[in-house]
């Protein structure tokens, strides 16, 4: 009898066997699996995926100028998550699981202790122990179990019997041994890695609303800058405070600005052809009054007098006002076509 319950607590006895790998000497994170690596990658350096939150592990030299997509075989994905599952009891029901859920790595573990027979050693089950219970009653018991504490995290299950020796169950870095009384639980224990998590922010620019960025990031933290202007590759950036819908944009240093219709046809010069006569009230010449603002200056407007044109020199032309600084006499006919706008 003896023999058979000491076989059950080794059945009980089930350690998973855990390793240990060398920590990369570099690890580089980039924003997604098609990143270009900007410095050569070495065997054994740690890549983080940020969009699609995974870490990969370099086996094959990378050049700069790859990215994971691209040089795919170069890597292998690690440090996946630990999915756990519960420790049970399949088949019999001759065993007490103290701490069993979520305590083994995978989807699940059971355990199905054996019932002894004439070739299998295993537990006795209650209809053969009453017939060994029912032998001769002359047969007295040797001895009985008990369990004890033992050295640090480990626990013994002893003896009373003269010239037996003690069992002992350790524990290690991933699995603690505990008793109370006669009980001994296994829990696992240091599964999980401790991971330092910092936050993703926006830098400097505010183009961005980030959801959920506390704590979101692998590392001391990580920050977004938008990149603005009005150069290749860059988002531009409203540079008006009065920008308003139905306007149209304009190129500023900085971004862009709203132009109302107006606006638009005096930067384009851009505009509506009137022509405005006067006559000369004597020899000295009259600054006359256009009808309509002028819109581009002299290069935009046609002077004649007495049907015959002015150049450049022989008039001076304002927004408003036309004034001759050629000879005049009284009643000599004087004409301007010009643009403004309507």
């Amino acid at each position: 009898m003896k023999k058979l319950i000491l076989i059950s607590f080794f059945t009980l006895i089930a350690l998973g066997v855990f390793s240990q790998t060398e920590t990369p000497t570099l690890q580089v994170r980039v924003a997604t699996a098609t990143t270009d690596f900007t410095n050569n990658i070495s065997v054994g350096t740690q890549v983080y995926d940020v969009a699609n939150d995974l870490l990969y592990n370099c086996i094959t030299a990378t050049a700069s100028g790859a990215d994971l997509t691209s040089a795919s075989a170069n890597f292998s994905v690690v440090g996946a998550a630990i999915s756990t599952g519960d420790l049970t009891e399949s088949t019999s029901n001759i065993l007490t699981i103290t701490g069993g859920t979520d305590a083994v790595v995978g989807a699940g573990t059971s355990i199905q202790v054996k019932q002894a027979s004439g070739s299998q050693d295993g537990f006795l089950s209650s209809t053969d122990w009453t017939t060994f219970n029912n032998k001769d009653g002359s047969i007295t018991n040797e001895g009985s179990l008990s369990v004890g504490a033992g050295a640090a995290n480990t626990s013994l299950i002893q003896s009373n019997t003269s010239g037996s020796a003690d069992i002992t169950i350790s524990g290690s870095t991933y699995l603690n041994v505990t008793e109370a009384g006669n009980t001994i639980t296994l829990t696992p224990t240091g599964l999980e890695p401790t991971v330092s998590k910092g936050d993703l922010t926006e830098a400097t620019s505010d183009h961005i609303d980030i959801t959920g960025g506390t704590g979101a990031v692998i590392g001391s933290g990580t920050s977004i800058q938008v990149k603005t202007g009005i150069a290749d590759n860059k988002l531009l950036e409203v540079d008006d405070a009065g920008a308003a819908d139905d306007q149209y944009a304009r190129f500023t240093a900085n971004g862009i600005e709203g132009r109302t219709a107006t606006e638009v046809k005096t930067d384009l010069a851009i505009g509506t052809t009137i022509t405005d006569k006067f006559e000369e009230d004597d020899g000295t010449p009259t600054a006359h009054s256009l009808s309509q603002t002028l819109l581009g200056g002299e290069a935009n407007a046609l002077v004649m007098i007495n049907g015959v044109a002015l150049g450049t020199g022989q008039f001076v032309l304002t927004a408003t006002t036309l004034t001759l600084s050629v000879t005049v006499y009284q009643y000599d006919r004087v004409t301007i076509t010009y643009t403004y706008v309507n």
